[in-house]
């Protein structure tokens, strides 16, 4: 009887004992050097957001299992709301391709709005189970202060992960949110003054 009596006691302060932590915290990369281009610099400002993310996918890591099927990691997060991190992602991805300091992150002050926003709607910003990290994102280029609608635009994007660490995931959207930002520079540079 004793020994049974140890014996749960013993388990039992394992189970209410302390869990090690084991979340992971991941940021996404801007652009490497390596990828950036010589391009000639932008003269205009470019403003970007607001930019809109499903709840969802602020929680964690997204796998999605099926059409209408997501799980939502418990331990891979992401190190700072992803709202955020898509905004510093974007606009340092634009200093690069735009070679221009002149990126604002929403919110601005009114005097000094850009010449150009760009309002960002993500749709998708998952990895899934078929091995791809799949972006999906409604943009809209806004002339002035007063944000007149010049080009509304859906961006579709699915990278290959390369690895089943979460990190490849995580280097896949990274991949997906510089082709975002191409797309989003090239229709920029092709705005009339």
């Amino acid at each position: 009887m004793k020994r049974v009596f140890a014996a749960m006691l013993v388990l039992g302060c394992s189970v209410l004992s302390p869990q090690p932590d084991r979340t992971r915290y991941f940021l996404l990369r801007p652009l490497a050097v390596s990828e950036r281009q010589p391009v000639g610099g932008f003269d205009r400002s470019l403003g970007i957001g607001p930019i809109v993310v499903p709840d969802h996918l602020e929680r964690g890591l997204v796998t999605r299992l099926a059409r209408d099927e997501i799980a939502i990691s418990d331990t891979d997060r992401w190190a700072e709301p992803l709202r955020e991190g898509l905004g510093r992602g974007l606009r340092q991805n634009l200093i690069a391709i735009l070679h221009t300091e002149r990126i604002l992150l929403y919110p601005w002050e009114p005097s000094a709005s850009p010449d150009v926003a760009a309002t960002i709607e993500v749709l998708q910003f998952e990895r899934t189970a078929k091995g791809t990290a799949d972006l999906a994102v409604r943009w809209t280029l806004e002339r002035g202060p007063d944000r007149i609608p010049l080009l509304t635009e859906e961006t579709r994007v699915s990278q290959p992960i390369r690895g089943n660490d979460p990190r490849a995931a995580v280097a896949a959207l990274s991949s997906a949110l510089t082709v975002l930002s191409r797309q989003i520079a090239a229709a920029v540079r092709r705005l009339p003054p």
